[in-house]
């Protein structure tokens, strides 16, 4: 499946939802304790005989182009193309609105009301009927404004200084302001807002949480600069040095820091209070592999998952920075929740399995044979959620497993691509035709 990847600029992100701060920093880097290896678990088989299941409902959206990914709010599917965003009900599949887009374009699904970001331009549409309800050109490109579930954070900086404003959901109200100097580069960011999980996190995706906080970067002089707002009062806190460190989004006032000041393998990864600038613990970077980086969804509110240089996948409690485990079996993370890990193994060959991992001891599950095929080594879509993983195979089809057990439930029937995956919803392209998508009941 074909996705766009975007490149957020120097000053990203943070904030979270249930406070971090209070976790004591860890002296030094933890020093990881390999897994005990386990009985190979045997693999899941993959038959011509399984159950294929029929969609609910297909939909025609001609001049979507590729789709990027669907989400599922209330009784609305919002579909993402390349050409244009829809809104359509969830019971048939009729199509409510249409918003055409060009270019590199993030949607995200709050409260009620869809934003649609464009280079130099926000647009917030009601999610039932598409009427606009917001929109605001800004002379600045890329996706700038920071986006929750109650609030949208919105710098205005074409004056000689930058104003940040505060914009309450669903009505878009203007409620605080602050003024910060800037030169160049102001972007705000929260949890779930930021640019490669919309591509790469098909479980849920778009669905912006809340957050007490959002992160303000610009740049000033010579320095880049970070700094906290109280999503709901505007209120700062302390303002720190980015440098050239990037922010991931965690929990409460934690971000997570990667930072690449250094060339070659000499990185360092670092949990940071984004309200006082405090670290709270960091691991020497040069051991690890910094894929998720690229978009893996490797990352949850309590767990981060990232492959070492060995190519071995790693798990890391994000409250105290020490690491639960590192397993023996090489792979990517592809997918990540409080009970289970997925690997995507063989990556630059043509075996390439899944395999699901225990977040509690790293022992491995189950494994999921894929068709030996030649396009099996290519990037293929995975979305864990709940009970449930849903994935691409070359042939092709989407097919959904017992993430407990990795046995086969049913193959989505005339799926090419998958779009995303809900407690009791699939999302996918109709094989063959790019401007049909598929809704199919899970439950």
């Amino acid at each position: 499946m074909k996705r766009l990847t975007a490149t957020v600029g120097c000053l990203v992100i943070a904030l979270g939802l249930v406070g971090c701060a209070a976790e004591k920093p860890v002296a030094g880097p933890s020093t990881p304790v390999p897994s005990t290896p386990t009985a190979p678990t045997s693999s899941v088989p993959t038959t011509p005989s399984e159950p294929q299941r029929p969609a609910t409902w297909t939909a025609a959206l001609p001049g979507a182009r590729q789709f990027e990914n669907a989400t599922v709010l209330g009784q609305t599917v919002v579909v993402h193309g390349l050409r244009l965003v829809a809104g359509l009900n969830r019971a048939d599949g009729k199509v409510l609105w249409k918003v055409p887009v060009s270019g590199d374009t993030r949607v995200s699904v709050t409260k009620a009301v869809v934003l649609i970001e464009q280079d130099k331009l926000i647009q917030g549409v009601d999610i039932r009927s598409g009427k606009v309800r917001y929109r605001k050109k800004h002379p600045h490109y890329g996706m700038i404004a920071g986006i929750t579930a109650d609030w949208v954070v919105v710098p205005d900086c074409a004056g000689k200084t930058c104003r940040v404003r505060g914009l309450q959901l669903p009505s878009f109200k203007e409620r605080w302001y602050a003024d910060f100097p800037f030169r160049e580069g102001p972007a705000v960011d929260a949890p779930g807002s930021e640019l490669t999980s919309h591509y790469y996190r098909l479980a849920e995706p778009h669905l912006v949480p809340s957050a007490p906080y959002v992160v303000f970067g610009r740049e000033v002089g010579k320095e880049r600069l970070m700094t906290a707002l109280a999503t709901a009062t505007g209120k700062p806190g302390k303002t720190f040095e980015a440098r050239d460190q990037s922010l991931t989004p965690t929990t409460g006032r934690l971000g997570l820091v990667w930072d690449e000041r250094y060339s070659g393998s000499t990185r360092r990864i670092a949990a940071q209070d984004v309200w006082t600038g405090r670290v709270l613990w960091e691991q020497d970077g040069k051991r690890w592999d910094n894929g998720s980086q690229a978009g893996y969804p490797a990352l949850t509110s309590r767990l981060l998952a990232l492959p070492t240089e060995e190519k071995t996948p790693a798990l890391i409690d994000l409250r105290t920075g020490k690491i639960r485990w590192t397993s023996t079996v090489q792979g990517v993370p592809v997918g990540l929740d409080d009970r289970t890990l997925v690997i995507r193994t063989g990556e630059l060959s043509n075996a390439v399995d899944l395999v699901g991992l225990d977040t509690a001891n790293g022992n491995q599950r189950w494994r999921i044979e894929l068709p030996r095929t030649m396009l099996a080594g290519q990037d293929r879509a995975v979305a864990l959620f709940g009970n449930r993983i849903a994935y691409e195979v070359a042939g092709p089809a989407v097919r959904v497993n017992d993430a407990g057990t990795g046995n086969v439930l049913w193959t989505a029937s005339g799926s090419s691509d998958l779009l995303g995956l809900g407690s009791d919803w699939l999302i996918t392209q109709s094989t063959g035709a790019d401007d049909r998508i598929q809704f199919f009941n899970v439950t």
